[in-house]
């Protein structure tokens, strides 16, 4: 099973509740945890409070009651990540978890007409405001709650936008809750603001030191920077991880003097709120050395799609220049992890290929992937984007679209500044996303010398098209191939001058130390197998900024195995650039 698909478990040990609390009648005798409590009555507000808090605990428990049983355990637990009191684990366990009982569904129906009425009383209540707006979140009753919280009359106006965000991060209108999280942030006390902007606890270790050292007010352009690298996908609107994050803020600040699924809440439980989210599911367990001798426990499980979009060291050190395995989302000692409620999987794009290439004011970006799961693309709506960002606060370019078909290629007009790119691809019938991403720099300007651009693979029509815009169409979205492939070649040559009336151009395929070397011409003459070195020159013809070239490559007769594409240009004033690319050739699965 793949590591980003594990279910994340986390265990927690909690001593046997009295037996009344129990067995006792109005938690588990009647389908209503309520009915032995008596009618909500206007009063003081310590009396309401009292009133609706013993409803909460009531209702927290009868949904605890209604978890499904897993099986004992007897078998001592391993714990990845130890929170306080709590084992934080990976597991390739199969959920038991079901709709929520009918029952617990009512329950909280009458729990939110508790809260109503409790609001119409005390409007200004903070407590009751926010189990209000958790509850109706929970049961997916977004309009409702933005609509209460628009009438919000707090005395911490903060706190109105902090729950707005929430709703709307909920709702998957990312870009919303970010516009109102900003307008928390600005109102709220700068001491509370400096808590919820610290992300020291959800950055891997190895850069969370030097950034705890940071005063809260130089954090602000590091923030800025994290969250431009952890967007899961570009192409939603919206940070969606940066929202996330403040959802979880406002969460804790729920559960303060609030029951919850574990029964109780704590710094401990807080920070592994911060750092993982809440639970998708939740399981009861007897947990012990043996029958005789087991304890209660809650096991909950958070998504199996949840993963570390939060970037590694090397990434924030200088995300300019790293490489797409560098920009990991399923490590299983990560320090966070997040789960976007539009996808049920996120997957690398393994099978892609991107190639940058060099105008005198901008760039020409070729990328293309191929992306089936499963064999369901070709019958699924996918949205696709490839995305330019130098830094984070330049807009991104971005050329989107969106297909039915398996492979997607694309040329777009860039920045000639290095930039992350990130090809990206959302299949919302399928709730399945997936991304690569990584650094990507133009060739370097030309100046005194010759500079070639990198090899763009192709799949070779007859004729060989010359135009990178018909090559695009044809770019090869892995350097994975089959054996007996035909493939083509494209590439630049920059800093041609008039001086330079002809280039000598040699194209080479290496395995292993022996020279396996076709003779590359536009009418795509299959080569010989034999070690032999075989050049051809050709005249410049009239200057131009950029020097196109394409050219076939008959591949039968290659063996599997790792090779390197390598063209050699000498110009004939003594200029010479090199261009190198690896291919595998393989039978296909």
């Amino acid at each position: 099973m793949n590591k980003a698909a594990l279910a994340v478990t986390l265990l927690m040990l909690v001593p046997a509740l009295p037996a009344e609390a129990q067995t006792g009648a109005s938690i588990s005798a009647s389908t209503n945890p309520f009915y032995r409590h008596r009618p909500l009555v206007e009063g003081d507000s310590v009396s309401i409070f009292r009133a609706v808090r013993s409803r909460q605990l009531a209702f927290e428990r009868f949904r605890r009651e209604h978890f499904p049983t897993a099986p004992a355990r007897t078998s001592r637990i391993e714990c990845a990540d130890q929170i306080g009191r709590f084992c934080y684990n990976h597991s390739e366990d199969l959920s038991n978890w079901g709709p929520e009982d009918e029952t617990v569904l009512t329950a909280r129906t009458a729990l939110i007409s508790a809260f109503d009425t409790a609001a119409g009383w005390q409007p200004g209540d903070g407590w009751v405001a926010r189990q209000r707006t958790r509850y109706l979140v929970e049961a997916g009753e977004f309009d409702t709650a933005l609509r209460i919280v628009e009438q919000c009359t707090l005395s911490e106006t903060w706190e109105c936008y902090a729950l707005a965000g929430y709703i709307q991060h909920h709702a998957e209108l990312f870009d919303a809750s970010e516009a109102f999280f900003d307008q928390a942030l600005e109102a709220m006390p700068e001491e509370l603001r400096c808590k919820w902007t610290d992300l020291s606890r959800i950055l891997p270790e190895e850069v969370a030191d030097d950034y705890a050292s940071v005063e809260c007010e130089d954090r602000a352009t590091e923030n800025r920077k994290i969250w431009w690298l952890s967007d899961p996908l570009y192409l939603i609107d919206g940070n969606e991880r940066r929202t996330e994050h403040f959802s979880r803020m406002v969460l804790n600040r729920m559960l303060e003097r609030a029951e919850s699924g574990y029964g109780i809440w704590e710094t401990d439980l807080g920070e592994l709120l911060t750092r993982y989210g809440w639970p998708a599911e939740w399981e009861n367990v007897k947990v012990g050395r043996d029958r005789d001798w087991q304890e209660n426990a809650v096991v909950s499980r958070h998504s199996p799609s949840a993963q570390n979009f939060m970037p590694i060291s090397r990434v924030m050190l200088d995300p300019l220049s790293t490489r797409w395995f560098e920009w990991p989302l399923d490590q299983e000692e990560a320090a966070s992890r997040y789960a976007p409620s539009y996808a049920r999987q996120f997957d690398y794009l393994e099978e892609h290929q991107v190639v940058t290439f060099r105008r005198a004011d901008s760039s020409i970006v070729v990328a293309a992937f191929d992306w089936d799961w499963e064999g369901r693309m070709d019958s699924t709506t996918v949205d696709w984007a490839t995305v330019l960002t130098p830094n984070d606060s330049t807009p991104l370019t971005i050329r989107a679209g969106r297909t039915s078909e398996r492979r997607v290629s694309t040329i777009m007009s860039g920045t000639l500044d290095s930039s992350v790119i990130s090809v990206e691809a959302f299949a919302s019938g399928a709730e399945r996303a997936g991304r690569v991403r990584f650094g990507t720099a133009p060739p370097a300007m030309p100046e005194d010398g010759l500079v070639i651009s990198n090899i763009l693979l192709f799949d070779p029509p007859d004729p060989l098209p010359l135009e990178i815009q018909n090559v695009a169409e044809h770019a090869l979205a892995s350097t994975i191939l089959a054996p007996g492939s035909q493939l083509g070649l494209y590439w630049e040559i920059y800093g041609l001058s008039d001086q330079n009336d002809s280039l000598t151009t040699t194209v080479t395929v290496v395995k292993g130390g022996r020279n396996f070397i076709r003779r590359l011409t536009s009418g795509f003459r299959r080569g010989s197998d034999t070690e032999v070195s075989i050049d051809w020159t050709a005249p410049t013809g009239r200057a131009a900024f950029a020097n196109p070239h394409s050219v076939g490559l008959d591949l039968t007769g290659l063996e599997p195995g790792d090779y390197q594409v390598k063209v050699e240009a000498v110009s004939s004033n003594g200029d010479q650039v090199v261009a190198e690319q690896p291919i595998k050739i393989q039978e296909r699965r």
